[in-house]
């Protein structure tokens, strides 16, 4: 006998609905799609369809480059009609939607990679060495809460153009002894990615021959309160969320830029 599927479209654009107007309008308390879920998916094949429609919906390109899911909205064409979107995990830019090859011609510009396809990852339909990912033999000198499971390499998707400082940290750097770390603020960073990496962790550490580095530490996944539901959805159904990290040799006379007060 065939098993029966008990999680549908129906069911899973209207919690989701509920819980956006929730959301955005403070009425109710949420959590409608996954109550709907943990209370119809009863099944391997309940488990499958969601795989399927959670793949559908993390890959829509207007949702990642929002960076808050609409699920029941924006994504409704894609759950229904099955259609997979052009989101994998790459750095969205609006520009991209409008001018063909903008993506392509940043990846030249800062000379790097273009970005694997962390949501199939992320999602267990290929693995990470399918991708180009390797694991990284390094880690933060002062130690970052990553995820359980190995951390890769992402020096090849992202480049460092320096850090934007003043008096009072140069001060703090040439003081920094072997294994200090001091953290940065994302946004005093010149940098770019191609990898799509929301809130990035900078800092900046010493090796043990003198040298200074800058340090970038990320887990990709879809938690935080931005994605509410479909994150839980997410971690719900198996995701791995994937470990990043990566370092780039600081430069003092070339990569601080001080700001003079």
């Amino acid at each position: 006998m065939e098993e029966e599927r008990n999680v549908g479209i129906l069911g899973l654009v209207k919690s989701g609905i509920m819980d956006q107007l929730s959301k955005f309008t403070g009425i109710g308390s949420g959590g409608n799609l996954m109550d709907y879920v943990k209370e119809n998916a009863t099944s391997e094949k309940d488990l499958e369809y969601l795989r399927n429609k959670a793949g559908l919906i993390g890959s829509d390109y207007a949702t990642a480059l929002i960076g808050n899911t609409l699920t029941g909205l924006t994504n409704l064409d894609d759950l229904i009609f099955n259609k997979r979107g052009t989101y994998r995990g790459q750095t969205q830019d609006i520009t991209d939607l409008m001018v063909p090859g903008f993506y392509e011609r940043q990846l030249e510009k800062h000379n790097v990679n273009s970005a694997p396809d962390l949501l199939s990852i992320y999602l267990g339909d290929v693995t990470p060495e399918s991708q180009g990912l390797k694991m990284h033999d390094k880690s933060p000198s002062k130690g970052y809460r990553f995820s359980p499971g190995p951390v890769y390499d992402v020096e090849e998707y992202v480049s460092f153009d320096g850090i934007k400082t003043d008096r009072a940290l140069l001060n703090k750097i040439l003081r920094m002894k072997t294994g200090d770390a001091i953290k940065l603020n994302e946004d005093d960073v010149f940098k770019y990615s191609s990898i799509d990496m929301g809130r990035q962790n900078w800092s900046i550490g010493k090796e043990k021959n003198g040298q200074y580095y800058v340090a970038l530490a990320d887990v990709w996944d879809f938690a935080g309160d931005d994605y509410g539901g479909q994150g839980e959805l997410m971690e719900y159904i198996g995701a791995k969320p994937i470990n990043m990290y990566g370092r780039f040799p600081l430069i003092l006379e070339e990569h601080l830029q001080i700001e003079q007060y």
